[in-house]
């Protein structure tokens, strides 16, 4: 019998810069998306479901033209569409968790 396909499990940013974005700032990369996977060897292709996130060669980027405000919450989760990258291809709605630090100096 063979073992059944499983969901990733998480979606973090990883500590490039870490999961630290400052406030008003644009076009800022908080790292690398890491998926964790109990399947070895699985590859995926990661979508922003938040318009003001893009990736960028497997990093979560604030886009150009947008920032996260002091008056917005200090911590939040970007939603991500991961899909898997094989025949039975499937896709996973998964969270990135945010911790938004205010930018003293704007």
């Amino acid at each position: 019998m063979q073992d059944a396909n499983d969901p990733p499990t998480a979606a973090t940013a990883a500590t490039v810069f870490n999961p630290n974005l400052l406030s008003n700032i644009s076009g800022l990369s908080l790292g690398k998306i890491s998926i964790a996977d109990q399947d070895l060897g699985q590859q995926y292709i990661v979508v922003s479901a938040d318009d003001r996130f893009t990736i960028v060669d497997d990093n979560l980027v604030l886009a150009s033209g947008q920032a996260i405000g002091d008056s917005d919450p200090l911590q939040f989760s970007v939603p991500v569409v991961v899909k898997e990258i094989a025949a039975n291809s499937n896709s996973y709605n998964l969270n990135v968790n945010i911790n938004q630090i205010p930018n003293k100096s704007t």
